[in-house]
């Protein structure tokens, strides 16, 4: 693939993302949907580590361009958007479905997803310092990063439990355009 192709999908791909997250800040302030807190919130410190992760990566190559800058803007937008989300469902927390608490789910499902997802993101997060601090060769760490950002997006399972558990009983409570559009970015 070109440099200018890589370029082109790298910008396209991010502001895809960030029509996405534009149009459901906008569908939440019309109350057309209620995002589910958890998902969000394990949403938002999840994108904020790939985004970490991301950056660890590209900066650990040793000949930096323009391109790999480019393929920052995705996990960037992604991160900001999943903050930004979170932190717009944290703020309106009680208005809607009579949510006690954001940060600990009455479903037993919630809990455990919630759990899992803490448990691999604290794993992950142990094992990404362990390997800053350790003695080991830039390629050994290279593909230990690699490793972390493959994993780091398999946790997104657990994520997705809580808002497809509500989404299953009152479907209403989404709304299918923003996941088109992050659907097309990636």
């Amino acid at each position: 693939m070109t440099t200018s192709v890589i370029i082109t999908l790298g910008i396209l791909a991010g502001a895809l993302q960030l029509i996405g997250y534009l149009v459901y800040a906008y569908l939440m302030t019309d109350d057309e949907i209620d995002p589910n807190p958890y998902t969000w919130l394990m949403f938002a410190y999840g994108t904020l580590l790939l985004a970490v992760l991301e950056f660890d990566n590209i900066f650990s190559v040793p000949h930096l361009d323009f391109k790999a800058f480019v393929l920052l803007i995705l996990p960037t937008v992604c991160s900001f958007g999943a903050i930004y989300i979170f932190w717009k469902i944290w703020t309106h927390n009680g208005t809607r479905q009579n949510r006690q608490s954001v940060w600990w789910p009455e479903d037993r499902g919630d809990q455990v997803s919630l759990l899992m997802d803490l448990g691999i993101t604290v794993c992950y997060v142990v094992t990404w310092f362990v390997l800053l601090w350790a003695l080991m060769t830039e390629e050994r760490r290279l593909v230990w990063a690699w490793w972390l950002l493959f994993l780091s997006n398999v946790s997104t399972f657990p994520g997705f439990f809580p808002m497809l558990r509500e989404v299953w009983h009152t479907p209403e409570t989404e709304d299918w355009r923003p996941w088109i559009i992050w659907t097309a970015a990636y």
